[in-house]
C-alpha cells in the first residue's frame, strides 16, 4: 500500500478555540500493519487552558474517527437543535472519551476525558467547553477530507 498522502502531516482534524480554552485533535502520521494492508494513525490531543499547554498521544483509531464523523454529521445536519450528540471514544476502554452535544437551543458543548498514552494512561485531561457553529462545520469538512484521503490510499472505507 502506498502511504504517500495528498494531505500533509500533522493533519488537524478538529480545532476548537473559544478564547479561554483551546482544543485540537491531530493525526500525526500514518502507518500500515498486518498482512491485509490495514491503515493505522497516531493521534495527538492539544489542550491549552490557564497556562497549561498539553500535547499528548491518545488511544483512538481511524475507525473511531469514522464513527465520530458519522455521528457528528447526523447530529449537526439532521438532528440540529434536537438534543443530539456525537461521541469519539476508543474501543473497549475509557482512555479517550469526547462528547459533542447540541441542546434544544442549538448550542454545542464539547466535554471529555482523555488519557495520555505516552505515560501508560496515568494522566490526562478532563474538560468542558462551548463550541461555535463554525468550529463544528470546520471539523466536519476537515474529517471528511481526511477520510476521503484514507479511502484513496486504502481503496475502501473498511477501517476496522
Amino acid at each position: 500500500m502506498d502511504l504517500l498522502s495528498e494531505i500533509s502531516f500533522p493533519y488537524r482534524l478538529m480545532e476548537i478555540n473559544n478564547g479561554d480554552v483551546f482544543f485540537a485533535l491531530e493525526c500525526k502520521e500514518l502507518s500500515s500493519f498486518g498482512s491485509e494492508d490495514n491503515l493505522s494513525g497516531t493521534f495527538e490531543i492539544i489542550y491549552k487552558c490557564n497556562g497549561m499547554d498539553c500535547h499528548f498521544e491518545c488511544d483512538i483509531s481511524i475507525g473511531n474517527i469514522y464513527y465520530f464523523y458519522l455521528e457528528l454529521d447526523t447530529a449537526y445536519d439532521i438532528m440540529f437543535c434536537k438534543n443530539a450528540k456525537a461521541v469519539l471514544s476508543s474501543y473497549n476502554n475509557d482512555r479517550t472519551d469526547l462528547l459533542m452535544e447540541f441542546d434544544d437551543k442549538c448550542n454545542c458543548t464539547a466535554s471529555g476525558k482523555i488519557k495520555n498514552k505516552s505515560d501508560q494512561y496515568r494522566s490526562g485531561i478532563e474538560f468542558t467547553m462551548n463550541v461555535g457553529q463554525s468550529d463544528v462545520c470546520d471539523t466536519l469538512v476537515s474529517i471528511d477530507k481526511f477520510l476521503k484521503e484514507m479511502h484513496r490510499i486504502k481503496g475502501d472505507m473498511d477501517f476496522f
